[in-house]
């Protein structure tokens, strides 16, 4: 019963587009940022990003409060990612997927970091699960979105 009353408080947007620096939009433009998001992506290759959820798994099932850390290192990790997103030179054409993206980053870590919360309050770690769905749900849409203009 409790579970069917909980309600997910959606979280606040941080990033805006007069944070970014903005180019014309080129086949340079676009490259450079192809190419800049891939540098990015590829910097954060060993920091556990997607395996949040196998972490959360193990710390529920054990009772494991150091699995549930290793989750709230990958939030740490989504929600850098985010902010060093928000410093790649973005085409006028790309701002509101870009920004979307890295909203949805930070979004998503902070969901999980919630979630990593669960044993110690289950509360809160109960209602993150609406919001890390989502969010990491919304963040699969914005690369696809991204590749489809990059391609």
């Amino acid at each position: 019963a409790l579970g069917k009353n909980i309600e997910a408080s959606p979280l606040a947007d941080i990033y805006t587009s007069n944070m970014l620096t903005i180019k014309e939009d080129s086949l340079i433009a676009n490259t450079a940022y192809g190419e800049a998001l891939g540098d990015l992506i590829n910097n954060y290759m060993d920091a556990d990003i997607g395996s949040e959820l196998t972490f959360i798994i193990q710390g529920l099932n054990n009772k494991d409060p150091s699995a549930l850390y290793a989750a709230s290192t990958v939030a740490d990790a989504y929600i850098s990612f985010g902010k060093d997103l928000m410093k790649i030179p973005v085409p006028k054409s790309i701002i509101p997927i870009h920004i979307d993206m890295a909203n949805n980053y930070e979004k998503t870590g902070q969901s999980v970091k919630d979630l990593s919360k669960m044993l110690s309050d289950p509360l809160i770690g109960m209602k993150s699960v609406i919001n890390y769905k989502n969010y990491s749900d919304a963040l699969a849409l914005d690369f696809e979105k991204l590749l489809e203009i990059l391609q």
